[in-house]
């Protein structure tokens, strides 16, 4: 039997396909898609293809109907950050209780927070995620950063050490530590670590 066959016998064998508003996904048992989870992959569909603009429409039509969409209000609060409007991103997430915001919303509101200088709240939610999971190495950096920019240069030394013993090799991660050493006046150490950067560059 050719394969031309073979396709024409298996379509026989498993009948028309369903008719009316059943869809073919419905007819194989699997779980329908709603208009909000549509919604949602199209939103970021046109995010990834750089239409923020039409991505910001969308994730407000789905607010719109579903306040409590917790995922479309921070991956919104997230593209409004991105666009350079951050006065919308954080208005977006402090229209829900804190306690009630994930690690990623919290970390958009960190992010908000560096954008207008307030380290200090920005250094708040670092510490807390950093408190909840230790072995977050980019939110204990961003940690570090925010000590160091208010010239807390103890706990952010504390910090970036830590990372540098977990990262030896980052060679980015490695000169921010050094130069941050330099900022706080130990120059013999900020020396042995930009030396070593040049060693591991080899």
């Amino acid at each position: 039997m050719t394969p031309v066959c073979c396709a024409f016998a298996f379509l026989m064998a498993v009948g028309p396909l369903p008719a009316g508003d059943e869809s073919v996904r419905t007819a194989a048992g699997q779980r329908e898609i709603s208009d909000d989870t549509a919604r949602l992959e199209l939103a970021r569909v046109l995010q990834k293809d750089s239409r923020a603009r039409e991505a910001i429409t969308i994730y407000r039509q789905i607010l719109s109907r579903r306040s409590d969409n917790l995922a479309a209000r921070v991956e919104l609060a997230q593209l409004l950050l991105a666009v350079d409007d951050p006065l919308a991103a954080e208005a977006l997430l402090n229209e829900v209780p804190r306690e009630s915001l994930g690690r990623e919303a919290l970390l958009v509101l960190a992010a908000i927070a560096e954008t207008n200088s307030r380290f200090r709240d920005a250094q708040s939610i670092y510490e807390s995620l950093v408190k909840s999971r230790p072995s977050d190495q980019v939110t204990r950096f961003r940690l570090a950063q925010v000590l160091a920019w208010q010239r807390k240069y103890e706990e952010s030394i504390s910090q970036f050490a830590i990372l540098a013993e977990e990262r030896p090799r980052d060679i980015q991660l490695l000169r921010t530590y050094a130069q941050v050493l330099g900022w706080a006046g130990k120059n013999g150490e900020s020396i042995s670590i930009w030396e070593r950067t040049f060693t591991n560059s080899k």
